[in-house]
């Protein structure tokens, strides 16, 4: 459910709901970390996801109980005021200065099987992670039976989490089309220059 905590005319809290359902979030592959080897999501050890949230978004998910205050607090002390490398790349395509200020939060939602009572049976936790300052946001078991992610692929490799894109199916083509491009750059570059190869024995030039 996607909610906003505000105050009324009254000065009174309401909660304005906006949507209320399911929800698909795609996270590219750079901002998910898992341990490699293991084709199955549900096999790994642990996987992790990381999004990044404003400080308003923090405040506002602590509010409502969602996050542990007293770590959302430690959290927002540590806000991060350089772009990544995906950030920058990005800035850079939408011709922004690419060492803008962000000012946003790191934050990694992990599932990990996890022996929690000593018993010798891990159980599938969730925690949301904020990694710069150590702080657990929130921790829950995975009730759900199934971790509540997938993988999207548009052709799938045998056993292997991730698949090919059509960028990497395409990679030798467009290579052949660049040097192809290049040598008609540089066959019309030579034939505009007029130049005249002569050998020293024809008696031209000193």
């Amino acid at each position: 459910m996607e909610s906003w905590r505000v105050k009324d005319s009254s000065g009174a809290d309401t909660e304005i709901v906006w949507h209320d359902g399911p929800q698909v979030i795609i996270r590219p592959l750079e901002n998910v970390k898992y341990r490699r080897g293991v084709p199955k999501i549900g096999r790994l050890p642990w996987i992790g996801i990381d999004m990044t949230l404003t400080e308003v978004e923090l405040r506002e998910r602590a509010s409502k109980g969602i996050y542990n205050l007293e770590a959302t607090q430690a959290a927002i002390k540590f806000a991060r005021t350089t772009p990544n490398d995906v950030e920058q790349q990005q800035q850079e395509a939408d011709m922004f200065d690419s060492g803008e200020t962000t000012e946003l939060y790191d934050i990694t939602e992990v599932y990990v099987y996890w022996d929690v009572d000593g018993s010798g049976v891990p159980v599938d936790l969730l925690l949301t992670v904020h990694m710069d300052s150590g702080s657990i946001l929130k921790q829950q078991y995975n009730t759900l039976g199934v971790r509540n992610i997938t993988s999207s692929r548009y052709v799938h490799r045998p056993f292997a989490l991730t698949g090919r894109g059509t960028g990497q199916m395409t990679e030798s083509m467009q290579t052949e089309v660049t040097v192809t491009h290049n040598m008609r750059n540089d066959n019309a570059k030579t034939a505009g220059m007029r130049m005249l190869a002569v050998k020293r024995s024809a008696g031209f030039g000193a």
